[in-house]
């Protein structure tokens, strides 16, 4: 009998907890700290894009259960896919799954969580090297910008699953106390060990600059950002990319492109900090009123973030 049938078979399989995001906000230190937990199993890497990309989900949930197959069933079991709270769609398909899965999302100040996006994509030699600087990406890439909209992002999570089900961090409490910080989080998910302490809790993970990307056929990858670019704007053309299996080649064949080499990165640590007028303008004028809607929904002052 094969994983998923002897998982769909007695009904056995769950999946206790899914972390949604948000992207460059210590995903990667979160998983591996939760998988050294001897309590917890999860997914070996972040990033299933399993219910946000119409060419996985439509495999079924027998295909997800295989990335769990290395889990044992008396084992708290998850994965994070720090995209999920950029697709509308998602909370929904995992409420219709998973309806009493707990969620999981740490923020981080959108202007420092934008930069430090930025840098990471211009390392990973991504999309947004078709732009001229940071601010050139914030005018014309929409999708950049957007991830900064938490309110937006997460009321559908509030909506539909009840608050005690859904943990909220912040990077920012993250970098004052990790120890704290991961602890709060076991907690939530209702180990026995909450005082268990991570080997890497102190450990930085995903270094911007500490590697460079080259493209083996470089047209390729600046031809799909291109394509992507232009398609922007056409909401139904890309619907029909993301729908279709025409995404999932473009991204495999662009991830087969790239070479990674480990070195410095000198056009990475070379970017200038952001200025204080670029700062200023996404925190009070871009983020504004989704941060102040984020506060009411949340029940918090994000005071720490407008003092940046």
């Amino acid at each position: 009998m094969n994983i998923t049938s002897r998982y769909m078979s007695n009904n056995s399989f769950s999946v206790d907890f899914i972390g949604i995001g948000a992207m460059k906000a210590a995903s990667e230190w979160i998983l591996s700290c939760l998988n050294e937990h001897p309590e917890i199993c999860a997914t070996s890497y972040k990033e299933i894009n399993f219910f946000n990309k119409s060419y996985n989900y439509k495999k079924g949930l027998g295909y997800y259960y295989t990335f769990f197959k290395h889990c044992p069933n008396n084992k708290i079991k998850g994965e994070y896919t720090p995209s999920y709270m950029l697709s509308p769609q998602v909370a929904q398909l995992i409420r219709k799954n998973f309806p009493d899965v707990k969620i999981i999302a740490c923020l981080r100040n959108p202007v420092d969580r934008a930069y430090s996006d930025y840098r990471y994509n211009i390392q990973w030699n991504g999309r947004f090297k078709i732009f001229n600087d940071f601010e050139d990406t914030m005018k014309n890439d929409l999708d950049f910008v957007e991830r900064g909209f938490y309110y937006k992002q997460l009321k559908n999570y509030f909506e539909i699953f009840p608050r005690e089900q859904i943990l909220i961090l912040f990077f920012e409490d993250l970098k004052k106390n990790p120890r704290d910080f991961i602890q709060k989080i076991y907690e939530f998910l209702g180990v026995k060990n909450t005082n268990f302490i991570p080997s890497q809790v102190n450990q930085r993970r995903n270094i911007t600059g500490q590697y460079i990307v080259k493209n083996k056929i470089p047209i390729i990858n600046r031809i799909i950002y291109w394509i992507y670019f232009k398609l922007e704007n056409l909401q139904m053309m890309r619907d029909i990319i993301e729908k279709s299996n025409i995404e999932g080649l473009f991204t495999n064949l662009m991830n087969f492109n790239k070479k990674r080499i480990r070195t410095r990165n000198i056009d990475v640590l070379t970017i200038e900090p952001l200025n204080k007028e670029t700062r200023d303008y996404l925190l009070n004028t871009i983020y504004k009123d989704d941060m102040r809607k984020l506060e009411s929904l949340l029940d918090v002052d994000l005071s720490f973030w407008k003092k940046q």
